[in-house]
């Protein structure tokens, strides 16, 4: 019963690190060129 339980959240946990890990690399991306070209293209 409790590994039934846990199976989901470990993978909510491998799903969360990779969006975070993702969203860091955007991140990156986004400093080296340029946060308000990225992020503000209309503005």
């Amino acid at each position: 019963m409790s590994k039934i339980k846990f199976q989901p959240q470990d993978n909510l946990y491998g799903l969360f690190a990779v969006v975070v890990i993702s969203a860091c690399i955007i991140a990156s991306l986004g400093a080296l060129l340029g946060y308000e070209k990225v992020f503000f293209p209309f503005s």
